[in-house]
């Protein structure tokens, strides 16, 4: 079974990943049993170069299989030896007849893990390395012709800024579109970096470009997004000291995504040619307004949400609204990150669906979304979840406050709802706090020590953190759920944290000690919901327990 294939730029081999049984129900397919081999564009095997499994004590490990861009048939790899704080990395290569162990030559090794490559020529190429213990990314240059050359650093990152999940990353280069390569203006020997965390004066982020030296790494920005609008380059198309030429997609709060064509001349003007005409189809929807709240929690910490108001909506004539609001908890290390990552965006357009329930505006309620959910550590040392509880209600007590002083939200008539995580949030809010009348909970985990080795992004398990993993509990806390609360699950979720048993047995716990528990398994559903049946089924309960419990 061919689960994978990668063409050489001469169109003379092939890297094919081929998987094979046994297969296992408790290992994830990522480690079901693969073998890589080179192989001859009519098929025939040329050589084995991975057979999946622990490699032998003292050997690297080999991953990361390519072809060079810029050469017609060069297989680059990656070999990584130890662990933790004694990692080291190499980039290798070899040419036909691809003999991996015996003709592979070394051209740059780091004390740390290699997570990307990047190339464009003999004397070019680009590394991304990765320091879990150093809190560090840093994209480098070098040159593969000369392995002697020190490389040349061009960006470096405290991960700890870019919060828990780290592939959400400050910026990335620029690839030419079709090869892959990396995108190189050869007069000047510079590349652009593309990205979209930058904060402005008033911490709101913006897209950018920056130029970078490949010599010493010299920055300078060519073109910012504005801020009216959310716009994310798709590809660079040309750049030199003349200019830039490339391809974005713009969107506000009332306009949706379209295609452009954004060209900035050496003097930073703009141009722009829109290229797609995508308009919005669903009826009354562009009528509701969206209002961008900031706000701080007790702590200090500076927060974000989107609101979005009824049609016409006064609040001196129509006064304070029922709310439905919904997000997504985000553990981070640093207050940075808390403050940058995740947070509600500013001037983006909103597709109505079962993420963004927008349309409960036509219903008259103010609708809450991405409103931020930090789980912040004490310090960037500590368990960001030691204190969950804790930073789950200042947060939840944070918007419910900002609402009522932006004379917005009534706080007596406030529901609270979630996917996922955002589940396990909703329940632990109705069991530790009394801001909500209604809470609506898709597809959860509700009791930690059905998932003992970790959930999220947390990796402690459950014998090193006992006490952690029975206070995030909600399904401990079962007793304290007075609130009404519909708990939903896909009968089929294919989601290994969150098995339907999950919503089960929180049903049943609430159920015991005589709380308003609704359970609503959803058949043939997996972990997001996707039949119509389902979907407005589900809208249909949701609409009766808001008209119950909030109006």
């Amino acid at each position: 079974m061919i689960c994978d294939f990668d063409v050489s730029p001469d169109g003379n081999y092939i890297i094919r990943s081929t998987l094979h049984k046994p297969f296992s129900y408790t290992k994830t397919y990522a480690n079901f049993f693969k073998r890589i081999y080179v192989v001859g564009i009519d098929g025939q095997e040329i050589r084995m170069i991975k057979k999946q499994g622990n490699p032998p004590k003292g050997t690297p490990a080999r991953g990361m299989w390519r072809w060079r861009p810029d050469k017609p048939a060069t297989l680059v790899w990656k070999e990584k030896t130890g662990s933790g704080d004694k990692v080291s990395s190499s980039i290798l290569q070899c040419e036909a007849p691809f003999d991996v162990d015996s003709d592979a030559r070394k051209l740059v090794t780091v004390e740390a893990d290699i997570v990307d490559m990047l190339w464009y020529d003999d004397a070019t190429a680009l590394f991304t390395e990765r320091s879990d213990t150093r809190h560090s990314r840093i994209i480098k240059a070098f040159n593969p012709s000369d392995p002697a050359a020190a490389p040349v650093v061009l960006l470096a990152e405290d991960t700890r800024d870019l919060g828990t999940n780290v592939s959400v990353l400050a910026g990335s280069i620029c690839r030419e579109r079709g090869t892959g390569k990396a995108l190189v203006d050869p007069r000047d020997r510079t590349v652009l970096l593309s990205g979209n965390k930058r904060l402005d004066e008033h911490g709101l982020d913006y897209s950018y470009i920056d130029r970078i030296s490949l010599k010493d790494g010299k920055t300078e920005t060519v073109w910012t997004s504005e801020a009216a609008h959310r716009t994310a380059p798709v590809g660079v198309l040309f750049h030199s000291r003349k200019g830039i030429r490339m391809i974005a997609t713009k969107e506000s709060p009332t306009e949706v995504p379209n295609y452009f064509e954004i060209n900035v001349d050496r003097k930073g003007r703009v141009k722009e040619r829109q290229i797609s005409g995508f308009v919005n189809t669903l009826p009354h929807s562009d009528e509701i307004r969206m209002e961008y709240l900031t706000y701080r929690r007790a702590d200090g910490l500076a927060c974000a949400a989107r609101v979005y108001l009824p049609a016409g909506y006064d609040k001196e004539r129509d006064g304070r609204l029922p709310v439905f609001m919904w997000t997504y908890p985000h553990e981070h290390h640093t207050r940075l990150s808390a403050e940058i990552n995740f947070r509600a965006k500013h001037n983006a357009f909103a597709m109505p669906d079962q993420w963004n329930q927008i349309f409960w505006c036509l219903k008259g309620y103010a609708v809450v979304l991405d409103w931020t959910m930090a789980i912040l550590a004490d310090t960037p040392e500590d368990d960001y979840n030691a204190n969950f509880v804790r930073e789950l209600k200042m947060s939840a007590e944070a918007i419910v406050d900002a609402l009522d002083r932006a004379g917005i939200g009534d706080r007596d008539r406030m529901a609270v709802g979630g996917l996922s995580y955002g589940s396990f949030m909703t329940a632990n809010l109705l069991a530790h706090t009394d801001l909500y009348k209604v809470g609506f909970a898709n597809s959860g985990a509700f009791n930690r020590t059905l998932t003992p080795y970790g959930f999220q992004f947390y990796k402690k398990d459950y014998w090193e953190a006992e006490q952690i993993y029975h206070d995030m509990s909600p399904y401990n806390y079962a007793d304290k759920i007075k609130t009404p609360i519909l708990i939903t699950h896909g009968q089929m979720d294919e989601n290994t944290g969150t098995h339907p048993i999950q919503s089960e047995r929180l049903y049943q716990a609430i159920a015991g000690h005589g709380g308003e528990a609704t359970y609503m398994q959803l058949p043939y559903e997996g972990h997001k919901m996707a039949f119509r049946e389902n979907v407005l089924h589900y809208f249909s309960v949701v609409e009766k327990m808001l008209e119950k419990y909030l109006k």
